[in-house]
């Protein structure tokens, strides 16, 4: 998901968001990826190590992994 998507989604400002985002991107649970489409954004998805880690405590559904 796109920052800007997220943080329409998101009770929070931006900077708060940027500023969590980053503690999930550096504990391995998140992945951050700086796209281009005429302009720079952040893009933000789940690592295996968080599907594992929900999986094992049992916070997804077989059908969400």
């Amino acid at each position: 998901m796109r920052f800007t998507d997220l943080s329409k989604m998101i009770r929070t400002t931006k900077t708060g968001l940027a500023y969590h985002l980053q503690i999930l991107v550096n504990a391995g649970l998140l992945k951050k990826a700086l796209e281009r489409d005429g302009v720079e954004y952040a893009f933000y998805s789940i690592t295996d190590l968080a599907l594992n880690l929900f999986s094992q405590l049992h916070l997804l559904k077989e059908s969400e992994i």
